[in-house]
């Protein structure tokens, strides 16, 4: 078994990205830019600063810091009663070795959002935010950033993602990757998907993710 498992969040801890889409879709068409949810999914594993900056792009025009607001605050409201992706509370009371957080999300919607769910005790000091590194995900930036401070090695890592960007990430970092296709969001290409981005492997619920992790071979299935 590796001796860190790093964990994406949203779509991996928290089935929050079809939410999420949705969420962003309306507040944005309230506001006179033209996009939907589906268009959105493009940007799964995206910053939130990357995410808006291409879409400012496409649209020619900036994004006001109170549409902003408004998609940060519906967000939260659409979060409540949040709770772990189905199998999660299992797997972690399994594992015998540290676990961390690494996502591209924001320090406050992610302390926020596991706090919600229940998961703030089993994350607590172990939470990495891509405002702490110059360079977010697809980047290595972050998982070498959460490995470095855990003071475990990349080879001794395994990270749990759900999305393109997140599995690149983790290549580039060296470090061995299981894909996740559980979430709301994953069609029925999706785990096929991660497996061509380099997952070594890739499960479709969380007892599956146990077990891969349980087994510790991380062999392509």
């Amino acid at each position: 078994m590796a001796a860190l498992v790093i964990f994406d969040c949203d779509g991996v801890l928290l089935d929050t990205e079809a939410i999420g889409c949705a969420v962003f879709a309306e507040t944005l068409q309230a506001s006179g830019f033209d996009i939907d949810a589906r268009a959105l999914r493009a940007f799964i594993g995206v910053s939130t600063r990357n995410t808006y900056a291409t879409l400012e792009a496409r649209f020619a025009r900036p994004i006001p810091e109170t549409t902003r607001g408004q998609v940060r605050a519906a967000f939260h409201s659409a979060l409540r009663g949040l709770k772990p992706m189905p199998g999660l509370p299992a797997v972690l009371d399994a594992l015998t070795v540290p676990v961390c957080v690494a996502s591209n999300s924001s320090r406050e919607s992610l302390h926020s959002m596991l706090a919600t769910a229940g998961l703030a005790g089993r994350s607590a000091g172990r939470i990495f935010s891509a405002a702490e590194v110059a360079h977010p995900k697809p980047a290595p930036d972050l998982f070498l950033h959460a490995e470095q401070h855990m003071r475990v090695p990349p080879r001794d890592c395994v990270v749990i993602e759900d999305s393109v960007h997140g599995i690149a990430a983790a290549v580039a970092a060296g470090i061995p990757v299981v894909g996740f296709a559980g979430g709301s969001h994953c069609d029925a290409g999706h785990a096929e998907v991660l497996r061509r981005a380099g997952a070594v492997s890739v499960c479709q619920d969380m007892a599956a993710v146990g077990r891969a992790l349980a087994r510790g071979d991380l062999i392509p299935s």
